[in-house]
């Protein structure tokens, strides 16, 4: 029988964040198909995600996770062709100082 092929989601970081300074979750680029991103339990305020620094700051072009929220990013997919995530294109804000973000990065692996 072949061994079967399964997804795994591994940890790739914990940043934390002052409030109004949006930070990259990787200073290199890093490719991945998911991204896994949760607010951690401990934080006060709100975790801001975007795709820009700019984007990044409390407004209307963010997405929000408050604490203990969790959501998945996925790369484009064309005609069955799933395109990668550079999680150095992620930006991450916080309303504040010090809340943290975890991501967790997506890997194939073999059984």
């Amino acid at each position: 029988m072949a061994a079967e092929k399964k997804t795994l989601f591994v940890m790739h970081g914990t940043v934390s964040i002052t409030a109004g300074v949006p930070v990259q979750l990787s200073a290199t680029s890093l490719l991945t198909t998911s991204i896994f991103m949760e607010s951690h339990r401990d934080n006060t305020g709100l975790i801001y995600y975007s795709d820009s620094s700019a984007n990044a700051l409390a407004g209307a072009l963010s997405h929000v996770l408050s604490p203990c929220d969790k959501t998945v990013l996925t790369g484009d997919n064309h005609k069955g062709q799933i395109y990668p995530i550079d999680l150095s294109d992620v930006w991450v804000d916080a309303s504040t100082n010090s809340d943290l973000v975890v991501s967790y990065i997506r890997r194939a692996n073999q059984a």
